[in-house]
C-alpha cells in the first residue's frame, strides 16, 4: 500500500490517537515519516481498510505498539556518538570496573531497535574488563525489532562505524553478512517495554536499581508532559549512583524531574537526587549491594521445597479469582489509626513512586508486628526499587518466614533469586509459586524467566504458554495479581513476545 491510499484526515486522526494514548507527537517535521510508518502499519495489519486499522488504534495497544515501532525506529549503528562511547567504556564502566568486587553491573538499553546500541554497551563492557558482571537489558516497542536484534547479524551499513580491529574481534562474515560473537550477545537480554506506559520501574520487568541507562533519541517523540512522566520513571529505575544518558538531540530533563545534571564531556548526564535510607540514618546515601552476594549468604528457608508429582503441563480454564485490589484511597481519606486506610496510604505512596516514604512507613506497620502480608509486599518492593537490595531480601525471607504460603511474597523471592544470578533456586521457587496457586500467572512468568537463563528453551515454552492462556481469560485492561499494577493485555503481549523468541515448537 502506498502513501496514497492514506487520506490526510486519516493521518491526522491517527496522529490525535497516538498523541492521546501514548504522549506520541507528530510535529510538522515528522508528519510524512508519520504517514509512511502507518502505511507500513496498516500493510502489516489483518486490516486492508486503512479506516478500521485507525479505528483499532483507540483500542489495541498491540496495533499502536505497530504504529509506534513503524515511527519511532530510526537509524542505528554500532559505535554511535564514539564521544559517548569513550565516556562510557572510560569514565563509568571504568569506574565500577576499578571498584572491583563481585557485585553485577546493570545497563539498561532503552528504545534499542535492532539491537546495535546494546551489543556496543556490551563490547565496551569488555573492553573495561567487565564482560563477567554485566548484565544488559535492551528494550523496544517493535516486535520485529527486537527478533532482528535477537538474531545478531548485520550487514556493512551497521558496522559504519566499527574499527577494523573491533570488527575482526567479535564480527565474522555469515553469507554477506556479519554474525556477532556469542560472548557479546550472552551479555544482553531482549524484552518489550513501552517507555511511554507506567510500567517500570519492576522487579517482574528487571528494571530496578541500573548502573547505567541509554536511551538515546527516543524523548524526541513525546510531548512535554509524556517526556516529564518517562524521564522521572527512569531516573527513578537508577541505582542511587547511576547515570542516564540521552541523545544530544533529546529534550533536557533537569527542570521536569528531581535529579542531579552532571555536565561531561559527552554532553548532558542525569543520576538521581542524593536520598535518605529508610528506616536507617537520615544522612546515609543508600549503598547498592550486589544481590548475588546479598542473597548468597542467605540460609535457604525449608518452605521453599515444591511437593513432589507437581504436573506443570496443566493450566486451568478460568482465570484466577482472586480480586484486583481495590484503588487506593485519596489522602484525605486517610486515617492513621485505621488498619484499612493505612493499608491504602502504603499502597498510594507506592504507586506514587515515592518508594523512600512507602519503606519507611511499611517498616512501622511491619516493626508494630502481625503485619499483613500486603504490608510485607510493599515494604521489600520499596527496598528493592529505592536501591537498598541488602535490607529487600532481608525483609522478604522475614516476610516469609511469617507466611510461608503467600503466594505473592513466594514469587517476589523467586524474583529476587533471579535477578541475584541464581536462577536455578529461581526455578525452585517458581514451581512452589504454581503448587500454592496454579492460577497466579505471575509464576508462571517467574518460571519462564529462570527457565530461560537456564537454557531450558522447552521448559520456559511451556511455563510461557501456560502464561498466555492465563492472561487471555482475563479482560484486557484487568490488573493481573502481583504484576505491579500490569494489566493482562500488556502482560499477554510480554508472553507472547518470549514465545516468538523462543519458538512456538511444541513443547
Amino acid at each position: 500500500m502506498s502513501n496514497h491510499a492514506l487520506t490526510p484526515l486519516l493521518v491526522d486522526r491517527a496522529a490525535d490517537i497516538v498523541r492521546r494514548r501514548a504522549g506520541f507527537s507528530v510535529s510538522a517535521a515528522l508528519r510524512s515519516a508519520f504517514a509512511a510508518g502507518l502505511a507500513l502499519a496498516v500493510e502489516r495489519s489483518p486490516h486492508a481498510d486503512p479506516a478500521r486499522f485507525v479505528d483499532t488504534l483507540e483500542h489495541d495497544a498491540n496495533a499502536l505498539d505497530d504504529l509506534m515501532g513503524e515511527v519511532v525506529v530510526g537509524e542505528t549503528y554500532f559505535m554511535r556518538h564514539p564521544e559517548q562511547c569513550a565516556f562510557i567504556r572510560d569514565e563509568l564502566l571504568g569506574t565500577l570496573a576499578r571498584r572491583g568486587g563481585s557485585r553485577a553491573v546493570r545497563i539498561w538499553s532503552a528504545g534499542c531497535a535492532t539491537g546495535e546500541e546494546p551489543y556496543t554497551l556490551g563490547i565496551l563492557c569488555h573492553e573495561a574488563g567487565l564482560a563477567g558482571r554485566a548484565r544488559i537489558l535492551a528494550t523496544d516497542v517493535s516486535r520485529r525489532s527486537l527478533a532482528q536484534a535477537r538474531d545478531a547479524q548485520y550487514g556493512n551499513w551497521s558496522l559504519r562505524g566499527v574499527r577494523d580491529e573491533v570488527r575482526a574481534r567479535w564480527f565474522s562474515p555469515a553469507g554477506g553478512r556479519w554474525r556477532l560473537d556469542p560472548a557479546i550477545r550472552r551479555l544482553v537480554e531482549f524484552d518489550y517495554v513501552n517507555l511511554g506506559e507506567a510500567s517500570y520501574p519492576s522487579l517482574e520487568r528487571h528494571i530496578w536499581a541500573m548502573d547505567l541507562i541509554v536511551c538515546r533519541n527516543v524523548l524526541i517523540y513525546f510531548d512535554r508532559e509524556t517526556v516529564a512522566a518517562v524521564a522521572a520513571r527512569l531516573v527513578a529505575s537508577l541505582a542511587p549512583d547511576g547515570c542516564l544518558i540521552l541523545g544530544a538531540s533529546d529534550p533536557p530533563i533537569g527542570d521536569l524531574v528531581d535529579c542531579t545534571t552532571v555536565m561531561t564531556p559527552a554532553g548532558l548526564a542525569y543520576r538521581r537526587a542524593t536520598a535518605a535510607a529508610p528506616g536507617g540514618d537520615p544522612g546515609r546515601r543508600y549503598e547498592v549491594s550486589s544481590p548475588a552476594a546479598v542473597l548468597a549468604t542467605f540460609e535457604w528457608p525449608a518452605h521453599a521445597e515444591v511437593p513432589a508429582r507437581v504436573d506443570l503441563h496443566e493450566v486451568p480454564e478460568s482465570p484466577t479469582d482472586v480480586a484486583p485490589p481495590p484503588p487506593p484511597p485519596e489522602p484525605a481519606e486517610v486515617a492513621a489509626g485505621d488498619a484499612l486506610d493505612e493499608a491504602g496510604h502504603l499502597a498510594q505512596l507506592y504507586a506514587l513512586r515515592r518508594y523512600d516514604e512507602a519503606a519507611r512507613a511499611a517498616l512501622t506497620v511491619v516493626q508494630r508486628g502481625a503485619a499483613p502480608p500486603a504490608a510485607w509486599n510493599i515494604l521489600v518492593r520499596s527496598l528493592a526499587n529505592a536501591g537498598d537490595l541488602d535490607a529487600a531480601g532481608r525483609r522478604c525471607l522475614e516476610a516469609l518466614e511469617a507466611y510461608p504460603e503467600d503466594v505473592a511474597l513466594t514469587h517476589l523471592h523467586a524474583v529476587l533469586l533471579c535477578e541475584a544470578g541464581r536462577p536455578r533456586e529461581a526455578a525452585t521457587v517458581a514451581r512452589r509459586v504454581i503448587y500454592l496457586d496454579r492460577r497466579f500467572a505471575m509464576g508462571h512468568l517467574a518460571l519462564g524467566a529462570a527457565l530461560s537463563r537456564l537454557g531450558d528453551v522447552r521448559g520456559a515454552r511451556r511455563s510461557y504458554r501456560n502464561l498466555e492462556s492465563l492472561l487471555g481469560a482475563l479482560q484486557p485492561d484487568a490488573p493481573v495479581p502481583g504484576a505491579d499494577g500490569e494489566t493482562a493485555e500488556r502482560l499477554l503481549t510480554l508472553a507472547r513476545l518470549h514465545l516468538d523468541l523462543l519458538g512456538r515448537e511444541a513443547a
